[in-house]
């Protein structure tokens, strides 16, 4: 007789542990398939994370379905996310929500029906009002003959009549049944005739199953002419040095890192392409990383004309069929390159070989909000480790994070240090003190006549204004001073409600100056313009020119980036105003003039990476002009036009600027020389939110040490959605691996639960490790 088995289960929630069950004698189940289970009085679906023969210690209920006839994560994938699990101390299910696109995770609906072989007149007396219940329940029976009902419809049915709390009566009592039925959002199937069927097994009203085929089609065609496949350009002899490297360690099959640090246009694309011919003639898989705003056709197209239909799309913007198409052919090995933002991570590339990063000095590849709070790069280059594969990072601007692992031999760096086609462009900086009487709206007299010029050759500008809505501040207008704190160095933020300055890091505040503490001018004005303002003065500035705008209320459609930099390409736009996201692998020959406003506005954001930020950005957006043959111009106009991130960038000087911003960094203990955990606080009352920050400072300060503490004080917008927000941060040794993370936390999280004082229960409390904010 076989010992009965167990398996360990993981659900969609906050809570860090596994729910064990027993596997019915017959029911053939393995770690990363979704299930059917009862959870309380419903039935959920959770994910399988391990099968095994030990007993629990307490009673176990039963699973009721397998709903998987193939595990929907790998072995491979599953080690990957437990690590996630523990390094982000988040919750398993938490990450595999995450990891998985919609339709194949925990997506499902609740729904109802009656309790099996009951009547609805035998349970409408276990109620105290009989005839509303036999009224409630026939009315669910009816529904369920079809497909059961929904729990939300059955809730708005009877809103607010006396049925609501009959209905409440019957679900409390389990007369009603609740159960999570999964939910493909994936519309029909479409007819291939290469196309093979996945079916998933459902468990529907009435204890019947039903076989929903969800057909997922590989769109690989059988005849060859219907793609016509680029060849790769040749390489030019700095690329061909640096493309020879890494095909050494993919042909050997082992782990290692690179760093390909290349000036803007120097042609870093060209190498990620060899690699990754090499990769497929070596049976290998990859994955190439961009941040979101860059999956635009030019990204995309440039990969597909050299590998067809080898390559898969994943994106937020698709649609879940599209996503769930693009997921199962790569698990499948129809496809063996994915492409993608920070969940593309997850691909479930067969065989991976090769993982690219582009831009890996762009911070959306961090996850915010919800958790799990991971950073794509840094888990590309942990799934790299476990499976002896090549990461391939490149950015013109990379991360002082990443420039440090290559100092201490953790990555192998990699140069290219000239546009092979086109110089660097010219960068002038226009200090505004200098130009306050001779604008031209937003633009100085300099920046305005090369713009002018450009329009006259029939040649394209972009204007970058990156104001932040929610970080206002004060400056000086006689020497552009912005007041710091002396606690942090980083920005005070002017709270206009309550007229302080205030330190978001260590809590330091003070009234809001009258004079400036450096010149004692009263010329202290509080700043704060947006782009849609910079677009209407433009468009007056220059009424025969074309003037679209690229920022975030532009682009909340699904194809509205696409459309907008479709439409600059084609020259049917002459100037582009624009936040940050213009400095992002936009690629448009036709732009000679480059203008940046305010720049050093990004300084006025309260964060110890404001500087190295500031130099990203002027780094990548003056990176778009002269990318043809004519060298281009770039205008940055600053109040603080002796700022070193400032002057270097205008220099396209990156090693002054790392040593000047690792001198700052190492003299406060900040990333790359320690990690940075955030922990968030957020609850309706203020006073009950503040209280619970203290009491887990203070704990933190007794677990590690008073230095390595900073905080509590009220986060960047401390009222939100009704609730108050306030964080503390703790700086940790930066070789702190995942379990050693996991135990500290464990550690604080015990002393807070049996030390809490009443009361704040309530207040929910969110951990952020390798905060980039």
């Amino acid at each position: 007789m076989s010992r009965p088995q167990f398996a360990d289960i993981a659900f969609p929630t906050a809570v860090r542990q596994l729910f064990t069950y027993e596997v019915p004698t017959g029911l053939q189940v393995e770690p990363g398939m979704r299930v059917w289970v009862p959870l309380r009085n419903e039935k959920a679906i959770g994910v399988v994370i391990r099968v095994h023969s030990q007993k629990p210690d307490f009673d176990v209920k039963s699973m009721m379905q397998v709903l998987d006839q193939e595990p929907i994560l790998s072995e491979e994938l599953l080690k990957l996310l437990d690590w996630i699990h523990q390094f982000y101390y988040c919750s398993i299910g938490e990450v595999i929500q995450a990891a998985l696109p919609s339709g194949l995770n925990f997506i499902s609906e609740k729904r109802i029906r009656l309790k099996e072989g009951k009547r609805p007149e035998e349970l409408a007396y276990l109620t105290k009002d009989k005839e509303t219940a036999h009224e409630i329940l026939l009315e669910v029976q009816r529904k369920s003959t079809r497909r059961a009902m929904k729990l939300s419809d059955a809730k708005k049915t009877w809103r607010g009549l006396k049925g609501e709390k009959i209905l409440e009566e019957l679900l409390k009592k389990e007369i009603l049944e609740i159960w999570e039925e999964p939910r493909l959002k994936l519309g029909k199937a479409r007819k291939k005739k290469d196309s093979e069927p996945i079916k998933a097994n459902m468990r529907t009203a009435g204890d019947s199953f039903v076989d929903y085929d969800i057909t997922i089609s590989s769109t690989v065609n059988d005849s060859q002419d219907e793609w016509t496949l680029s060849p790769l350009n040749t390489l030019q002899p700095a690329q061909e040095k640096a493309y020879q490297q890494i095909e050494m360690t993919l042909r050997e099959a082992e782990y290692h890192s690179f760093l390909l640090h290349g000036v803007t246009g120097s042609g870093k694309t060209e190498v990620y392409l060899h690699a990754m011919k090499t990769a497929i003639e070596c049976g290998k898989g990859a994955i190439v990383l961009v941040p979101e705003i860059a999956l635009t056709p030019q990204t995309v197209e440039r990969f597909t004309r050299i590998f067809g239909e080898e390559v898969a799309v994943l994106h937020s913007r698709q649609t879940d069929r599209e996503r769930a198409d693009a997921w199962m052919d790569l698990q499948r090995g129809v496809r063996t390159i994915a492409i993608g933002p920070r969940s593309a991570v997850f691909a479930p590339v067969q065989n991976l070989g090769l993982i690219i990063v582009d831009e890996e000095h762009d911070s959306s590849y961090k996850q915010f909000d919800p958790s799990p709070r991971y950073h794509a790069r840094d888990v590309a280059l942990v799934r790299a480790q476990q499976l002896n594969a090549t990461v391939v990072m490149g950015s013109a601007t990379p991360s002082l994070t990443t420039r440090e692992a290559v100092q201490k031999k953790r990555h192998t760096l990699l140069q290219l240090k000239e546009r092979p086609y086109s110089s660097m462009p010219q960068v002038t900086v226009l200090d505004l003190k200098q130009y306050r009487s001779a604008m031209r709206g937003p633009l100085a007299i300099p920046l305005y006549q090369a713009v002018e010029q450009a329009l006259d050759k029939n040649e394209q500008v972009i204007l970058l204004y990156n104001r932040r809505g929610f970080a206002s501040y004060l400056q000086c207008e006689s020497c552009g001073h912005i007041p710091q704190s002396p606690d942090c160095s980083v920005s005070l933020t002017y709270h206009k409600s309550r007229n302080i300055l205030l330190c978001h890091y260590s809590g330091y505040s003070r009234k809001a100056d009258q004079r400036c503490e450096l010149c004692g001018s009263k010329t202290l004005v509080a700043k704060g313009m947006g782009t849609q303002q910079v677009e209407e003065e433009i468009s007056s500035l220059f009424p025969q020119a074309r003037v679209v705008r690229m920022d975030r209320d532009t682009t909340s459609g699904r194809h509205d980036h696409q459309q907008i930099y479709e439409q600059v390409l084609r020259h049917e736009a002459d100037i582009l105003v624009g936040t940050q996201m213009l400095a992002k692998g936009l690629d448009f020959p036709k732009v000679s003039v480059v203008g940046v406003l305010e720049a050093e506005q990004e300084l006025a954001f309260p964060s110890w990476r404001s500087s190295e930020r500031l130099f990203q950005l002027l780094s990548q957006v003056s990176g778009r002009a002269g990318r043809a043959k004519e060298q281009g111009k770039v205008f940055i106009q600053t109040w603080k036009s002796d700022h070193s991130s400032i002057q270097c960038a205008a220099n396209h000087d990156f090693e002054a600027f790392e040593q000047a911003e690792l001198r700052q960094r190492r003299a406060g203990s900040y990333p790359p020389y320690s990690r940075m955990i955030q922990f968030h606080f957020k609850g309706a009352d203020a006073e009950k939110t503040i209280q619970m920050a203290l009491h887990v400072t203070n704990i933190l300060r007794q677990i590690t040490s008073d230095e390595a503490v900073l905080g509590p004080s009220p986060a960047v917008i401390e009222r939100f959605q009704r609730k108050t927000h306030w964080t503390s941060s703790l700086k940790i040794a930066p070789r702190v691996n995942a379990k050693g993370i996991s135990t500290l936390l464990d550690q604080l999280f015990f002393e807070i639960q049996f030390t809490q004082p009443k009361g704040l229960s309530s207040i929910r409390i969110t951990v952020d490790v390798d905060a980039v904010e």
